[in-house]
């Protein structure tokens, strides 16, 4: 009699243990905003002005990203926030025709150079580790035309110019700002809520005659959340049965017992793609490509192994390789991966006693 073939990671028995390849972060609606507060009259070298910009700006919270666990550093971590300041007008008089200009330069120290999707930007540390800032301005001037480069993505060398225009001798002018910002992964980037640097990281100014009025911009306090989407499983049993005969089996390659079971995951939403494999304790007979695995060396019966099957397909899993897993749709919720396991003879004859077997269950999810 060939007695129970069970899957299970210890104890004789066949196992889908948990193996952990890697993990995942999401950035979880990140509390990112901006405030900012323009002078509201100045007057210096014969030139005075009077109003401008508004505030404070905030930027918009950027959405809810997955971010894969196994991201390159230097990738993007969701996508852009963007915040476009108040026009109020810019009331400038001078004693002679002077040319407007708005102007922008980060105030962040520490910012390193980093290629992303083939392009070179300045990544400005957030205060959370692995976590980096692109920070992008577009100045604007007479309403909503941008007299310059357009948008331009500051790299910590000085002022950039977001545009510049001469007017007469007195002008009423609008002005105003888009701030863009994107994260950028920097390194690891852990679990948890975590507060982004209480520094000034932008400084906004409109230059009139060579003459600076200031706008801050800083981090606001809102802290940051970052959650690790997972995919975990179990253990799994699999009862093949106290009475299978020997004489079930015709010849090498036959089979009998064959039993249906599935590995339940439990899975966050935002992963990319999940795949599996199984590798078996005590090695494969043949080749791992057949999907028979050894029985453990405290197994009595002899002649047999067990063989690990698409149960839709009747194919062999291969082993120690990754196979793709199709039932994840990308939303949060309970899965399974069904799989079938059987007897098969791999000898000449087979001699009854105790069959079992363990396999170890590898979870991949990007």
């Amino acid at each position: 009699m060939v007695a129970a073939l069970v899957t299970g990671r210890r104890n004789a028995s066949l196992t889908t243990g948990r193996q952990t390849k890697s993990s995942a972060s999401r950035l979880a609606r990140p509390g990112f905003a901006c405030a900012m507060l323009f002078v509201g009259q100045l007057a210096h070298a014969g030139v005075t002005c009077v109003g401008g910009l508004s505030g404070p700006f905030r930027l918009p919270v950027p959405s809810a990203a997955a971010i894969p666990p196994d991201l390159p550093v230097g990738s993007w971590v969701g996508g852009y926030t963007a915040s476009v300041g108040n026009t109020n007008g810019l009331s400038c008089t001078a004693a002679f025709g002077s040319p407007l200009q708005i102007q922008a330069e980060s105030m962040i120290s520490g910012g390193s150079t980093i290629s992303v999707q083939g392009a070179s930007y300045t990544v400005y540390p957030t205060g959370v580790s692995g976590l980096g800032v692109v920070l992008l301005f577009t100045g604007y001037l007479g309403g909503t035309t941008s007299y310059g480069p357009g948008e331009v993505a500051l790299t910590g060398n000085g002022y950039i110019s977001g545009g510049s225009h001469s007017y007469g001798l007195t002008y009423i002018q609008s002005e105003g700002a888009m701030i863009r910002a994107r994260y950028v992964k920097t390194g690891p980037i852990a679990a948890g809520s975590f507060t982004l640097s209480a520094a000034q990281i932008m400084d906004i100014r409109p230059v009139t005659d060579g003459n600076n009025y200031h706008t801050q911009v800083f981090f606001a306090a809102t802290p940051i959340v970052v959650t690790v989407p997972t995919c975990t499983t179990a253990d799994v049993t699999v009862p093949m049965g106290n009475n299978n005969s020997v004489t079930g089996f015709k010849g090498v390659g036959s089979r009998l017992a064959n039993k249906s079971f599935v590995i339940p995951l439990t899975c966050q939403a935002g992963i990319n793609s999940i795949s599996y494999s199984l590798s078996p304790n005590n090695g494969s007979i043949g080749q791992t490509n057949n999907g028979v695995a050894q029985l453990t060396t405290t197994s009595s019966a002899n002649g047999v192994g067990i063989r690990i099957a698409d149960p839709s397909t009747d194919n062999p899993i291969a082993f120690i390789s990754y196979n793709t897993y199709t039932g994840y749709a990308g939303a949060a919720g309970n899965y399974t991966i069904p799989l079938s396991a059987s007897y098969v003879q791999t000898g000449s004859s087979v001699t009854p006693g105790t069959a079992n077997a363990g396999v170890v269950f590898t979870l991949n999810y990007q």
